[in-house]
C-alpha cells in the first residue's frame, strides 16, 4: 500500500529529473552513462512536457481546429429525429445507411481532436478518408463514373462540380447510395496544385473558397511528409511549445478543416434526403440549403452570439442565472483531449465532467440556457465537441469493464497505460533523434514520431483509423531504411513522388507487402465496406497464434507492436551512426519495456523482426 501511495511522488520526481536534461547529443552521453533509466525518464519528460504546452497553444491555432464543427448541432438534432441517439458507439461504421451518417460526424470530432492535439498526421488521415468517402457517396448516386485514366483529384473535382449544381429539392429525392462493388484499393500518387480540368469551388459561410480535390491533395502530402514538415516538426521535436508555433501553421489546420467542412456538407446532405423519405419535406429542404449553414464562425465581433439549433418551446425557463460573456474565446479542455487511459482521459472525474457537458448540450433542445444567454459561437463548438468526446470515453471505459470481467482477478487496468509507455517512448526516441540529423532522414523521423502517437490514441479508443496513422508510421521507416541502405537509390526516389509499397520494396521488406495492404484497407473508402476482411489480413500476421479463435481481436494490437518495432529498429539504426554510447542505452530501456527485443540492430541497418511474438 505504501509503495502504491508514493508511485506519484516517484514520478513527479522522475519527471523534474527528466526536464532538466538538455537536448544535445552530450546531455543524453551523459545520461546514458547513469544507466538506460535516466534516458527513459528524459523520454517521458518529453511526453510530459508536450502534454502541458497542450493548454497553451495560441488561441487562433486553438479557434482554428474547432470552427469547423459548427454545423454539427444542426446535424445531431437531425440525426436524433432518425433514431439515432447522441450517446452511441463513435467509431462504428457499421454499413447502415443513418448510421453511418452520424459516424461521419463522429468523425469529424476525432480528426478535430488530433488537430487540437497538434497531431496534423493523424488528423490529416482522418479527414482525407472523410472527404474520400462521401464524395465517392455522391458520385454514386449523381450517377458519375471514374474513368480508368482519370486520377482521384480529377475525379473528386468532378463530382464536387456537379454537386454544386443541385437544388435543395433533387437534393432531398437522393437515394442512399449502395456501396461500391469490391475493387482493390489502390495508393495514387497527388501533386498539392488545382487539377486541370474546369471546376468548382465550395464556398464556405465565412467567405472561404474550398477546392475539394486540392483539399484532397494536400492532406495526402501532410501523410507521406511531402507537406507541411514545419508543422510536423512543432509537435513531435519542439514539443507544441507555442513559443515556436511555426508561421504556416494554418495550412494543416485549414486543409483538415476544409475536408470536415465538406464532409459535413455531404453528411448533411443525404440526411435531408433521409429526412425526406421519413415524410418531414420542409425540414429535409431547409437542411438542404447547404449554402445557409454557419459552416465557420461568424465573423462579426467576439461577443457575437452564436446560432442555436434548436428553439425554445414557448412559456419554457431560461434555465439559468446570467453568466457574462468570457473575454476569451472558449476551447476544449485537456480532460477532452488526453488519451482514454485509466489514468488520464478515463479517470471517473474526467468522464463525469464530460457527461455534464452532454447532459447540457442535450437540454439546450429543451430551451436551457446554461448561462442565461446565446452561446457564442466558440463556446457551443466546444460544448458539441465535448458532448461527443463523452460518448468516446463511455465506449472505452465500457471496454475496460468488459475486460475486467473477462480476465476476473488476473486483470489490471494499469497494463494498458503499461503498454502505452513503450509507444510513448518509441515516439519520443525519433522525434530526439530528429534533432541530431537532417534532411529526409529527420523528416522521416519526425513524422513517424507524430503519426504513431495518434496511432496510440486512436487504437485506445477502438478506432480503425488507428491503422491508417500506422501505416505512415511504416512508411517512414522504410524511407529511412533506403537511405541507410542505399542513399543513391533513396535520392533518386525522394526526387519524385514515392508510393509506400515502393519504399517498402526498396528496404527490403517485401514481405510486409500482406501489412501494408491490410493498413491500406483502414486508410482509403474506395471500396464495398468490410469490417472483417482487414482484420483477418492482420490476424494472419500472428504466427504464434495461428488457428486461435481469439486472434482477430488482438490483430491490431499486434499490428500496432510490429510497426512500432520497424519504427524503433530505424531510428535506433539512424542513433547509432550518432551515437554508438546512446543507442546502446536506448537498446536496453526499450528491450526492459517493450513485447519484443531490439537486440541485434547493427551499424546503418535495421535487421528484421519476425512477424509474430
Amino acid at each position: 500500500m505504501a509503495k502504491a501511495k508514493n508511485r506519484p511522488r516517484r514520478a513527479e520526481r522522475a519527471d523534474a529529473r527528466g526536464r532538466r536534461v538538455g537536448i544535445t547529443v552530450a546531455d543524453y552521453e551523459r545520461l546514458a552513462g547513469r544507466g538506460p533509466t535516466h534516458v527513459g525518464e528524459a523520454l517521458v519528460a518529453r511526453h510530459n512536457a508536450r502534454m502541458t504546452n497542450l493548454m497553451q497553444l495560441p488561441t487562433g491555432y486553438r479557434v482554428g481546429a474547432i470552427e469547423s464543427l459548427g454545423p454539427i448541432g444542426l446535424l445531431d438534432a437531425a440525426h436524433e429525429s432518425l433514431g439515432i441517439p447522441l450517446v452511441r458507439v463513435p467509431i462504428a461504421r457499421t454499413g447502415t445507411w443513418v448510421r453511418d451518417l452520424a459516424w461521419g460526424v463522429d468523425s469529424a470530432v476525432a480528426a478535430t481532436r488530433l488537430l487540437l492535439a497538434g497531431q496534423t498526421v493523424g488528423a490529416a488521415a482522418i479527414a482525407r478518408q472523410q472527404l474520400e468517402r462521401w464524395t465517392l457517396a455522391l458520385a454514386e448516386v449523381g450517377g458519375l463514373n471514374r474513368d480508368s485514366s482519370e486520377s482521384l483529384t480529377d475525379f473528386v473535382a468532378r463530382a464536387w462540380t456537379e454537386f454544386l449544381s443541385w437544388t435543395p429539392d433533387s437534393i432531398t429525392r437522393l437515394p442512399a447510395p449502395s456501396d461500391p462493388e469490391p475493387v482493390a484499393q489502390r495508393d495514387e500518387l497527388s501533386v498539392a496544385e488545382e487539377p486541370e480540368p474546369d471546376h468548382r469551388h465550395m464556398h464556405l459561410s465565412d467567405g472561404a473558397e474550398v477546392c475539394p480535390s486540392l483539399v484532397y491533395a494536400v492532406l495526402s502530402e501532410i501523410m507521406h511528409a511531402r507537406e507541411c514538415e514545419d508543422v510536423t516538426t512543432w509537435e513531435s521535436r519542439d514539443l507544441l511549445d507555442p513559443r515556436q508555433l511555426p508561421e504556416a501553421w494554418f495550412v494543416p489546420i485549414g486543409a483538415v478543416s476544409d475536408a470536415i467542412s465538406l464532409s459535413l456538407v455531404q453528411i448533411g446532405m443525404f440526411t435531408a434526403a433521409a429526412i425526406a423519405q421519413h415524410g418531414d419535406q420542409r425540414r429535409a429542404t431547409k437542411l438542404a440549403e447547404y449554402w445557409l449553414w454557419p459552416h465557420r464562425f461568424s465573423e462579426r465581433d467576439p461577443d457575437s452570439e452564436a446560432r442555436e439549433f434548436w428553439s425554445a418551446p414557448p412559456g419554457s425557463a431560461p434555465g439559468a442565472s446570467f453568466q457574462p460573456r468570457p473575454s476569451e474565446p472558449v476551447t476544449p479542455s485537456l480532460v477532452a483531449l488526453m488519451p482514454l487511459t485509466p489514468i488520464e482521459g478515463l479517470k471517473p472525474q474526467h468522464i463525469a465532467y464530460l457527461d455534464k457537458r452532454r447532459w447540457t448540450y442535450v437540454s439546450m433542445r429543451d430551451g436551457f440556457r446554461p448561462a442565461g444567454r446565446l452561446y457564442r459561437d466558440d463556446e457551443l463548438a466546444t460544448l458539441i465537441f465535448d458532448a461527443h468526446r463523452f460518448s468516446a470515453a463511455q465506449f472505452a471505459h465500457r471496454g475496460l469493464q468488459s475486460e475486467a470481467k473477462k480476465f476476473g482477478d488476473s486483470f489490471d487496468a494499469r497494463t494498458v497505460a503499461g503498454r502505452g509507455s513503450y509507444y510513448i517512448l518509441v515516439s519520443e526516441l525519433a522525434a530526439l533523434t530528429s534533432l541530431w540529423c537532417d534532411g529526409t532522414t529527420s523528416a522521416a523521423l519526425k513524422l513517424i514520431s507524430s503519426s504513431l502517437r495518434s496511432a496510440y490514441w486512436l487504437w485506445l479508443e477502438d478506432d480503425d483509423r488507428a491503422m491508417a496513422a500506422l501505416r505512415c508510421t511504416l512508411e517512414q521507416s522504410a524511407r529511412i531504411a533506403v537511405t541507410q541502405k542505399n542513399p543513391r537509390k533513396a535520392e533518386r526516389m525522394e526526387g519524385r513522388p514515392t508510393l509506400p509499397s515502393r519504399w517498402l520494396e526498396a528496404a527490403g521488406w517485401k514481405r510486409l507487402k500482406v501489412l501494408n495492404d491490410a493498413l491500406g484497407e483502414f486508410t482509403h473508402a474506395q471500396k464495398k465496406f468490410d469490417p472483417i476482411g482487414p482484420r483477418q489480413l492482420l490476424s494472419a500476421l500472428q504466427i504464434d497464434l495461428k488457428d486461435d479463435p481469439e486472434a482477430i481481436y488482438t490483430a491490431r494490437r499486434h499490428a500496432l507492436d510490429l510497426v512500432c518495432e520497424f519504427a524503433a529498429r530505424s531510428t535506433i539504426a539512424t542513433l547509432r551512426s550518432i551515437s554508438t554510447k546512446i543507442a546502446d542505452s536506448a537498446i536496453d530501456m526499450l528491450d526492459s519495456h517493450g513485447p519484443f527485443r531490439l537486440v541485434g540492430v547493427q551499424n546503418g541497418t535495421s535487421s528484421q523482426p519476425r512477424m509474430g511474438h
